[in-house]
């Protein structure tokens, strides 16, 4: 089980796990101003680069294809993860249709637990956009790469005090993977949230690369 997210009752991760307590909204906080837009394709099928000035964000020499959790957002975690994580009780909650992209949060009744949500934005917000708004976040940090992909930690809310982190990771072209997580109770001002944050990133990363 990981030390930073205890089988205990807290909350942890939430890419939409509403604001402070409330169920899960599916995108960092506020999740509007980070998502990102349709990944354009080539005549490959592939995604393209994104046509504005990359701002310093970092370049992807791989993109990923996200087909498969635009309709299974779900499969973004493995349930041995969660129950990792969290440990077990911690229930999957999908959601194909909300106003940012398909997302899956998990969580417990339990508010005191960890909970964490991932989304796949479509709106227009790629990474190099976000590098461009980077002055008018309440946070932007550069984080390092999530399983080879590059990540920034950043939102127009700085909740980090109360354990939680907004993570963004670009995978080519104008897409992003988004995660939001909240740390457990015992674990808030002690451990870093978006130190948790990039991990769990990483893990959903993987989780990628092993179905392209």
């Amino acid at each position: 089980m990981r030390p930073w997210l205890p089988f205990v009752p807290v909350i942890l991760l939430s890419v939409a796990l509403a604001a402070c307590s409330g169920p899960a909204t599916g995108r960092p906080e506020p999740a509007a101003s980070l998502t990102s837009a349709p990944v354009p394709e080539s005549a490959t099928g592939e995604p393209t680069e994104p046509t504005e000035p990359r701002n310093g964000a970092p370049a992807v020499d791989t993109p990923l294809d996200l087909s498969h959790f635009l309709r299974s957002p779900c499969d973004a975690l493995t349930s041995a993860q969660i129950t990792d994580y969290f440990g077990a009780g911690t229930s999957a909650k999908p959601d194909l249709d909300t106003p940012v992209g398909p997302e899956c949060s998990w969580s417990s009744d339990d508010l005191h637990r960890g909970s964490v949500a991932v989304v796949f934005p479509h709106l227009n917000q790629s990474l190099p956009v976000l590098y461009g708004k980077r002055s008018t976040f309440a946070y932007f940090e550069e984080l390092p790469p999530a399983d080879g992909y590059p990540a920034v930690a950043t939102s127009s809310l700085d909740l980090r005090p109360e354990g939680r982190c907004s993570v963004v990771v670009g995978v080519g072209g104008e897409a992003t993977v988004d995660l939001t997580l909240k740390l457990s109770k015992p674990r808030v001002g002690k451990l870093d949230p978006c130190e948790a944050g990039h991990e769990a990133a990483s893990a959903v990363i993987g989780n990628i690369k092993e179905r392209n």
